[in-house]
């Protein structure tokens, strides 16, 4: 019985993620409004009860970096992501205390990438996941 119950729940899991993924990527976004008002219905419905969290600006007032809002990057599979302020200050922030005073690398491709992104909507920093390891 325990194992029917388990195979319940983990199939309910997969397809309410197939759901999300599938909802999102359909979903053909021209604007920082439209991305904003989908994750934010998103959130009203699925985990909050509330509409309004993510907001044009974050709570130390950065402004949402519209590319990355609306287009994405391949480090997240081409899917809006919401990051605030500008890649150079995040990344000079990110270093400030570090022994390391690299903010920017090119990556394997010979594109330059930043250590963060920016910043997240409660301020903290964003990193960049795909900034390249010392080589």
């Amino acid at each position: 019985m325990k194992k029917h119950i388990i195979k319940i729940l983990i199939i309910s899991l997969l397809i309410q993620v197939i759901n999300i993924t599938v909802s999102t990527s359909s979903t053909n976004i021209k604007t920082v409004e439209e991305s904003l008002d989908i994750a934010n219905k998103f959130l009203q419905e699925n985990v909050l009860g509330y509409y309004g969290y993510f907001k044009e600006t974050n709570i130390n007032g950065d402004e949402i970096n519209e590319v990355l809002a609306v287009k994405g990057t391949p480090a997240f599979s081409d899917m809006p992501i919401f990051v605030y302020g500008s890649e150079e200050r995040a990344s000079i922030d990110a270093v400030k205390k570090g022994a390391i005073k690299v903010i920017k690398r090119p990556d394997e491709e010979g594109i330059p990438q930043y250590r963060c992104l920016g910043y997240t909507y409660s301020g903290d920093l964003f990193a960049n996941p795909v900034f390249p390891p010392r080589m």
